[in-house]
C-alpha cells in the first residue's frame, strides 16, 4: 500500500512539473520577457543590473516654474537608448507644484553604461548644476 502512495505521489509531481514547464513554453529564465527598472533620485550612486531588452525609467522630482529641470548629461551609446521624457504633475496640479520627471531607457546591446543627470537651468551654461545625479547600469 505504501509503494502504491509513493509511485501516485511521484507520478502526480512528475505531472505538475511537466504541465508547469508547458505552461511557461520551456522558457528559460534568461530569456524572460523584458522588464522595467525603475530608479529614483533616492538611489544615486547605486548599481543596477539589467538585461538586454529591459526598460530602465528613471523619475525625479522638480518643482515646476523655477526653470531648474533635470538633464541627461552623460550617456555611452550603444548600451542604452534615450526614448520618451516627460513630465507628469503630482496632484494637485496647480503653477509651480512639484512633478515628476520621467525618462525612459531601453537597454539595446550588452555592456556598461553610467547615467549621468544635473538638475539645473539649461540656459544658465556658465552655472553649475544644482544637484547630480549618477548609476551605473550592467546589461548581459
Amino acid at each position: 500500500m505504501k509503494i502504491i502512495r509513493v509511485a501516485l505521489l511521484v507520478c502526480a509531481g512528475l505531472a505538475l512539473s511537466q504541465a508547469g514547464h508547458a505552461q511557461s513554453g520551456g522558457v528559460d529564465a534568461s530569456k524572460a520577457a523584458p522588464q522595467s527598472v525603475v530608479i529614483t533620485e533616492e538611489q544615486n550612486g547605486q548599481t543596477f543590473n539589467v538585461r538586454v531588452g529591459d526598460e530602465v525609467v528613471v523619475t525625479f522630482v522638480a518643482a515646476q516654474g523655477t526653470g531648474y529641470s533635470w538633464q541627461l548629461e552623460t550617456m555611452i551609446p550603444g548600451v542604452a537608448t534615450l526614448g520618451n521624457v516627460e513630465t507628469v504633475p503630482i496632484p494637485p496640479s496647480m503653477p509651480g507644484s512639484p512633478a515628476k520627471q520621467v525618462f525612459h531607457l531601453k537597454i539595446a546591446a550588452a555592456g556598461k553604461v553610467t547615467l549621468h543627470f544635473d538638475f539645473l537651468r539649461p540656459w544658465e551654461s556658465a552655472a553649475s548644476p544644482a544637484k547630480t545625479f549618477m548609476v551605473k547600469l550592467r546589461a548581459e
